[in-house]
């Protein structure tokens, strides 16, 4: 069997990390190793790891790094040529590592894959799911505007991943999960397996729910993340505020760059979007309706949102 190491930052999390653990050590494919990093915790973190007794599990403990730092080390000490990332609340089902394995081999020209996953708050699970695109292409339209992916989902081909250089470490390139996703999928073949294998936690409390440096830090980045994304692919076709202020939109966030011709300037960022994909990837078929759809979706939750913030 092929080494998968899966890699595992932690902070204050004591409430869920021994059952996210064992959810991983209950995997139906066994050869694994769990790169466990302490980032700093102050709670029974720790303990609440050293109780779990199984030599797959290995642990190291730092004084605090961050949620981009700490991965990076985790993978310089990983040894596995299939690498997977985990979030310490949330879970895998039990086949989840065997399903996403089996994929990677039966397609080689795929180098990362993920799984759709179920919505829980807290320990109650909710009628909700993320159920992501599956195919490459459309995969790669989505994350122009968004991620189509559940980060603790994914499973990568460990030179993908050098290839990279793994998460950035700039506090620009955040979220540094869609900021990492969006490197990957721009240089390799990417998809979803269709099917519920993991549980994503939603905690009121948790890092993108409630920063210190503000609640709306996500969005923002997501925004600002999303208007390069965009930039690259229509090129100076659209002024880079007019395609911020478009992301801005999207993600709710404050229109400090609108003006009053903004949404005339959006249907033609869609356009754009819409025929510069269509051109970089050679879209034809019932694949140009699907991404001609996408885009207007986004187009028309930029002007819903647009409107509503000039109410």
């Amino acid at each position: 069997m092929t080494l998968v190491s899966i890699l595992l930052p932690v902070y204050n999390t004591e409430r869920y990390i021994a059952r996210t653990i064992t959810s991983l050590l209950e995997q139906t494919y066994r050869d694994i190793e769990i790169i466990v990093i302490n980032d700093g915790s102050t709670d029974n973190t720790e303990k609440e790891i050293l109780a779990i007794k199984d030599a797959r599990v290995k642990y190291y403990a730092q004084e605090n790094q961050g949620l981009s730092r700490t991965p990076n080390r985790a993978f310089s000490l990983s040894n596995g040529e299939y690498v997977a990332r985990m979030d310490a609340d949330d879970l895998a089902f039990p086949e989840k590592i065997e399903k996403q394995v089996r994929y990677l081999e039966q397609h080689p020209d795929v180098s990362m894959v993920g799984t759709w996953a179920e919505i829980w708050v807290g320990d109650t699970r909710t009628s909700r799911f993320h159920r992501h695109p599956t195919d490459d292409l459309m995969i790669k339209l989505e994350m122009l505007f968004n991620n189509p992916f559940v980060h603790s989902t994914v499973l990568m081909r460990r030179e993908a991943f050098a290839a990279i250089g793994g998460y950035s470490e700039n506090p620009e390139d955040y979220p540094e999960d869609y900021e990492l996703l969006v490197r990957i999928t721009e240089r390799f073949r990417v998809a979803n397996i269709p099917e519920i294998l993991s549980v994503y936690r939603e905690l009121p409390d948790s890092v993108c729910r409630k920063d210190a440096r503000g609640p709306r830090k996500v969005p923002r980045g997501l925004a600002r993340i999303a208007a390069r994304n965009i930039a690259r692919l229509i090129g100076d076709t659209v002024a880079p505020e007019r395609v911020l202020s478009f992301t801005h939109a999207i993600h709710k966030i404050s229109l400090s760059e609108g003006s009053d011709d903004s949404t005339a300037c959006y249907t033609r960022i869609a356009k754009e979007i819409y025929g510069s994909f269509v051109r970089k990837y050679s879209v034809d078929g019932i694949l140009r309706l699907k991404i001609a759809q996408r885009a207007g979706h986004y187009l028309f939750k930029a002007y819903a949102n647009y409107y509503r913030k000039r109410i």
